[in-house]
């Protein structure tokens, strides 16, 4: 997904990334020219740090895009959603190179369904409202909770996978404090 102001919410995309064949391809305005994918993995906490704890700011998103770019990577995977600083920080790179953009590969996870059925109607509609949720997440429609003196509360939704592959749903509270850019999580209760 390419994070530009004039493609953002467009029914109809002047630039996009299709597969055709063994390649991938950027298709701008109806025009397709094979893209060699030279990508970088960013995961979601630095050395030293677990993911909840949200321990990279927007400068360490940025510092890391510009270093991407003297490496010549044209494209980013994430496993997970990141805070909003990333997806900002991404924003704000490719509004600065429109014509060298960083392409976002975005994962989101789901369980694997009951008895390995992927055909199961009930876990394709559980893993399109995951994706439906990351794609919201990413364009900053997270599900905002009250705003208070304290900061501004957003709820999360989603699956918690623990080491021996138990599972349970979970929504998770966080707010961002006011005069603060990191979340921080307040709770988290089973769905």
């Amino acid at each position: 997904m390419l994070l530009v102001p004039a493609l953002a919410g467009a029914k109809d995309p002047a630039r996009y990334v299709r597969a055709r064949g063994d390649w991938f391809e950027v298709v701008v305005n109806g025009a397709a020219r094979p893209m060699f994918i030279r990508g970088i993995n960013l995961g979601a906490a630095p050395p030293g740090h677990f993911p909840g704890e949200f321990a990279i700011t927007r400068s360490d998103y940025r510092r890391w895009l510009a270093f991407a770019r003297t490496i010549r990577a044209n494209a980013i995977r994430v496993y997970a959603l990141h805070p909003p600083e990333f997806y900002q920080a991404l924003k704000d790179d490719n509004d600065a190179h429109p014509s060298d953009p960083i392409w976002l590969f975005q994962e989101v996870w789901t369980e694997l369904p009951a008895k390995n059925d992927f055909w199961d109607p009930g876990f394709g509609k559980e893993f399109e409202a995951e994706i439906r949720s990351a794609v919201d997440a990413i364009h900053g429609k997270a599900v905002l909770g009250e705003a208070s003196q304290y900061g501004q509360k957003y709820l999360i939704s989603g699956t918690l996978t623990g080491p021996g592959g138990t599972s349970v749903e979970v929504t998770t509270v966080w707010i961002v404090q006011t005069g603060s850019d990191a979340p921080r999580l307040v709770t988290v209760h089973p769905r």
